[in-house]
C-alpha cells in the first residue's frame, strides 16, 4: 500500500491535497460533465440586445439560404452585424425577463441580408454550449477552430446543408444527421460519434484525428469516411442482418488499416479512402470557406482566432480519484469512477487480486465510507481488472456527511453517550453503553412508553446510527445499533463535507 496521507477534504477537497491521481480517462459521460461544470462555473450576462447570450446550453440555429460561422470565446454571444438575426428564448425561460440565465435554450434565426456584404449572416461565439441543432435549406455552417469539452450537433431536415469543422479541438464531437447534408472536418477529438438516419448524408472525417470513433446508421446508403491511427479504436454499428449484398448499402472509407474497423453487428462495405472521396471532402472545405467569408469586425480580439476552452472546475470523479490515490495498492490505477446516490463504483487495474482485497479493507476504514465490497476481479495481460462498490455517509461526494461530528480521529463511548442523552430525554435512564468498532449496544430503564418514544427519536434524528434490533419490557430495554461511519469525518472534510 502506498504511503498514506490524511484523507483529503475531498470535493471541496481542501488545501491538504498532497496527492494528485493521473487524470481519469475521458469518456463521453465525463466530457459532458465537464461541459456542465464549465457552464456552472460562473454566471454570464444575458443581454440579447448587445449580443450577450448568458450561460448558453442549447442553441437551435435556423438559417435558410444563409451562412453561419461558429467560433470559441470567453462568452456566449453574437459577433459583428446582426441584421436580420432574431433571438428567441425557448423552454423554461420564455415566461419572464432573464438577467442572468443559466442553461439557456434559445433559437437563433438568420436571413440572407448579410450575404451581399460577403460575410456570414450569423457569427456565434460559444463558451458553454454543448448542443447545437442546425436547420436550413441551402445553409452553410463553419465551425472555425472551436475548442470545447463536448459538442453534440443535430442536423435537422434540410437540403442541401454544408457543414465543415475547421481545425477543431474537442473532447467529444457527436454529429447526428437527419438531413441531406455534406459534413466533414479536420482537427483533434478524443471521441468522435457519427450517425445518420438519412440516405443523403455524406460525412468526410478522414482528416480528423480521434482516439475513439463510433459510426452508426439506421438507414441505407449514407457515406462515411474516417481516419484510423495506431491507437484509434473504431467501430461501425448497423443493425441490419439481411442476406446478400446488403453490406454494399453501408459504405465506409478508411484512412488507415481497413481491417482495424470493428463491426459488432450486421455487415458494412469497408474500403480504403479513394482519391474521389478526398476530392469531395476538399471541395466541401473550399465551398464552405468561400461562402462564409472573412471574420466580422468586432471589439473582442479574442474572438478572432482560436480560444482554448475555459478551464472547468475539477470534476467530482477526478477529485474522488485524487482523494483515493494515496490508498491505492502499488501499481494500481483507477480507470473509471461511477457515481450514484450515496455511493458508486471504482473501476481499475491492480497487480493481483490480493492487492484489490487489501484495497477494499482500507476503504472500509476510511471516514465517510459506510461500506465497501468487491464486485469482481478478472486477470488479464495488463494486470487484474477490478470493480469495487462503495457506499458513502452522504448523498454525493462533497455533500454534508451524516457521520457524527468529532474533533478526534475516532469515536469514544463518552462522545456517543453525550450525543444520545438529549434524544433519550429525562425520563429514560441509560444504564449501559458499549462500543465495539462500529457496533453499539445500549441498555436502560424507564416506562415502556417513554422508552419507545426515545428509541423512535433516535431512529428519526440520529442519522449517524443504523438501527439493528431492540427489546422493551417491564421497564427495561436494550438496543443494538451500528455507526454509519467507522470514523468521524475530519473537521476539514473528507469524502463528505463535515457538519457541526
Amino acid at each position: 500500500m502506498r504511503h498514506r496521507v490524511p484523507l483529503l477534504a475531498a470535493l471541496g477537497l481542501s488545501s491538504l491535497l498532497t496527492a494528485v491521481a493521473a487524470p481519469l480517462p475521458s469518456t463521453p459521460d465525463t466530457l459532458i460533465e465537464q461541459s456542465l461544470l464549465l457552464r456552472e462555473s460562473r454566471e454570464r450576462v444575458w443581454d440579447p440586445a448587445s449580443g450577450q447570450l448568458g450561460n448558453l446550453k442549447v442553441v437551435n440555429v435556423v438559417a435558410d439560404g444563409c451562412t453561419v460561422r461558429i467560433v470559441s470565446g470567453p462568452e456566449n454571444r453574437l459577433l459583428g452585424p446582426r441584421d436580420g438575426v432574431q433571438v428567441r428564448l425557448r423552454g423554461s425561460h420564455t415566461d419572464g425577463p432573464v438577467s442572468y440565465a443559466r442553461d439557456v435554450d434559445l433559437e437563433v434565426k438568420a436571413d440572407q441580408l448579410a450575404a451581399a456584404r460577403g460575410i456570414a449572416c450569423l457569427t456565434l461565439q460559444v463558451a458553454t454550449v454543448d448542443t447545437i441543432l442546425l436547420r436550413g435549406h441551402g445553409a452553410t455552417v463553419l465551425f472555425d477552430r472551436v475548442a470545447l469539452p463536448s459538442l453534440r450537433i443535430f442536423l435537422n431536415p434540410s437540403v442541401p446543408l454544408d457543414v465543415w469543422f475547421e481545425d477543431v479541438r474537442l473532447g467529444l464531437l457527436s454529429v447526428s444527421s437527419n438531413a441531406g447534408a455534406s459534413v466533414g472536418g479536420t482537427g483533434d477529438v478524443q471521441w468522435l460519434k457519427l450517425d445518420s438516419s438519412q440516405s443523403g448524408t455524406a460525412m468526410f472525417f478522414h482528416g480528423m484525428q480521434a482516439r475513439h470513433v463510433g459510426v452508426s446508421s439506421t438507414t441505407t446508403k449514407p457515406r462515411f469516411s474516417i481516419h484510423i491511427g495506431d491507437t484509434t479504436e473504431a467501430g461501425y454499428y448497423q443493425p441490419a442482418r439481411a442476406p446478400g449484398e446488403i453490406a454494399r448499402l453501408y459504405p465506409i472509407w478508411i484512412d488507415g488499416p481497413v481491417d482495424a474497423l470493428q463491426v459488432p453487428a450486421g455487415r458494412v462495405d469497408a474500403m480504403s479512402v479513394t482519391p474521389a472521396i478526398r476530392g469531395e471532402a476538399r471541395m466541401l472545405h473550399d465551398r464552405v470557406l468561400a461562402r462564409v467569408g472573412r471574420m466580422p469586425d468586432t471589439p473582442l480580439p479574442a474572438a478572432a482566432g482560436r480560444v482554448a476552452a475555459e478551464a472547468a472546475p475539477t470534476s467530482t470523479r477526478q477529485s474522488l480519484a485524487d482523494a483515493l490515490e494515496p490508498y491505492l495498492p502499488n501499481g494500481a490505477t483507477l480507470t473509471s469512477i461511477e457515481l450514484w446516490k450515496s455511493g458508486g463504483a471504482l473501476v481499475g487495474t491492480a497487480p493481483d487480486a490480493s492487492s484489490v482485497d487489501a484495497f477494499v479493507q482500507v476503504l472500509r476504514g476510511l471516514p465517510d465510507v459506510t461500506s465497501a465490497r468487491l464486485a469482481f476481479t478478472e486477470p488479464g495481460k495488463r494486470g487484474t481488472s477490478f470493480r469495487v462498490l462503495f457506499d458513502l455517509g452522504c448523498t454525493a461526494p462533497g455533500t454534508a456527511s451524516v457521520c457524527l461530528p468529532s474533533d478526534s480521529g475516532a469515536y469514544s463511548e463518552d462522545q456517543i453517550r453525550d450525543a444520545l442523552l438529549p434524544l433519550l430525554g429525562d425520563k429514560v435512564i441509560l444504564t449501559g453503553l458499549k462500543l465495539r468498532g462500529r457496533d453499539l449496544k445500549l441498555e436502560g430503564r424507564g416506562t415502556d412508553a417513554d422508552i419507545n418514544a426515545a428509541l423512535d427519536r433516535i431512529h428519526r434524528q440520529a442519522k449517524w446510527l443504523w438501527g439493528s434490533s431492540s427489546a422493551v419490557g417491564r421497564g427495561d430495554f436494550w438496543a443494538t445499533f451500528q455507526l454509519a461511519c467507522a470514523r468521524p469525518t475530519p473537521p476539514q472534510g473528507g469524502l463528505c463535507r463535515a457538519t457541526r
